[in-house]
């Protein structure tokens, strides 16, 4: 994991040096159909990998609920939080 964040801050750092040359503008015009690239070629890993196709409405299963549950414990601590700030302004004389 750790080349994986050093290989990001080293492309942040050499993007920002050299962010007034125009002939690097290909990269942001790029970078679209490179992520839709690696996207593809990842379904076709997961496609034909037959462990993964069996269980794949399992994992499906398990991943909308951590999902589900993660957004609602995220709604209801933001609305928890507003009640309590909000809450707290309007007691102040």
């Amino acid at each position: 994991m750790y080349p994986v964040i050093l290989i990001t801050l080293a492309g942040i750092g050499i993007g920002y040096l050299f962010r007034h040359f125009r002939s690097l503008r290909f990269v942001e015009n790029s970078l679209h159909y490179t992520i839709g690239l690696m996207l593809m070629v990842l379904g076709l890993t997961v496609g034909s990998n037959p462990q993964i196709v069996r269980n794949l409405w399992e994992l499906g299963a398990q991943a909308v609920f951590i999902g589900s549950m993660a957004t609602i414990g995220s709604a209801s601590a933001a609305c928890a939080l507003r009640r309590w700030l909000f809450n707290k302004e309007k007691k102040q004389p």
